[in-house]
């Protein structure tokens, strides 16, 4: 049984992400079942084409103490970015970069679309928001068309059913010309500082004594600098006897705990990667403990 949470942020004009990480490997008696990607059907869902390769990193002589974040470990997200072919058409009035638009499952179908909001080229009233999808109508390669579409990942976050959203139906309306979906890696993105990332954070959540207890948070940043978290969609806790000053394993991550003096100190390392694996063609991030959809200002955790 899943349970669904939901968060939305108020980021105006960010693509808020979010995804959850492993609290470890599962052994091959406890490997969870692969989301039904059939539940993704009438939405709109990011599509990914990796995450980035962990770097081995170390903290050495943290203080043990509570609230103390030990280790923050953080992923790229990756995913390919598209101008059109039609300098003109791709920007938008009044914008000196054009629009970026990005591969999405609208359905069971990938499309290209944007979040920017294209009024001039979709003749939708200001204000209302909508994903702006092209339209290829002849499966010739090239677009003649945009159709914006309100749909999102359908889920009631408090019963977990796909219940729908009430948009009302738009038209799609001719582009000017024609025009091809150009790859472009070096095109900047909207918000250039903008980057969703795996973010795993290992901190002290209790210290009592002779005991302490390891918090693991996963969650997703969209500033690569922040260590403030503002969601977080898988969390664990780890006791920890402090008499034991032998490294041991922590989640992803090697513990080493150290008493030089009257206060303990910790040294941690995250050599191994966190296991993140993506599904339904890249639009769900699976981990042993949670399913992530990642949609348009918004995002669907889904735990198991």
């Amino acid at each position: 049984m899943l349970t669904i949470f939901y968060h939305r942020y108020a980021r105006a004009g960010t693509l808020a992400l979010a995804v959850a990480a492993a609290m470890g490997p599962l052994s091959a008696q406890e490997q969870a079942p692969e989301f039904d990607c059939n539940r993704l059907n009438n939405s709109i869902a990011e599509i990914f084409t990796g995450i980035a390769e962990a770097q081995p990193m170390t903290a050495n002589n943290m203080q043990l103490k509570k609230g103390t974040a030990l280790l923050t470990d953080q992923r790229a997200l990756q995913y390919r970015k598209f101008r059109l072919s039609d300098d003109i058409i791709a920007t938008a009035p009044k914008k000196k970069n054009p629009t970026v638009f990005r591969e999405y499952m609208v359905g069971a179908e990938i499309h290209m679309c944007t979040p920017e909001k294209r009024t001039d080229l979709t003749g939708e009233p200001k204000g209302r928001y909508r994903m702006n999808c092209l339209v290829d109508a002849d499966d010739d390669g090239k677009y003649e068309a945009i159709i914006p579409t309100g749909q999102i990942v359908r889920y009631n976050r408090i019963t977990g059913k796909n219940v729908g959203y009430p948009y009302p139906p738009h038209p799609a309306r001719a582009l000017p010309a024609p025009v091809t979906a150009i790859e472009d890696a070096a095109m900047a993105v909207p918000g250039p500082d903008l980057q969703p990332h795996v973010n795993v954070r290992y901190s002290v959540a209790a210290l009592d004594g002779d005991a302490a207890t390891i918090r693991i948070n996963a969650a997703v940043s969209m500033l690569p600098k922040e260590d403030r978290f503002e969601s977080w969609a898988d969390s664990e806790t780890v006791p920890v006897a402090l008499s034991d000053a032998s490294a041991r394993q922590i989640g992803a991550a090697s513990l080493t705990l150290s008493k030089p003096g009257k206060k303990w100190l910790a040294t941690v390392s995250s050599a191994q990667p966190t296991p993140v694996t993506l599904q339904c063609d890249g639009t769900v991030i699976a981990l042993p403990q949670s399913y992530t959809i990642l949609y348009p200002m918004g995002q669907a955790v889904l735990k198991r």
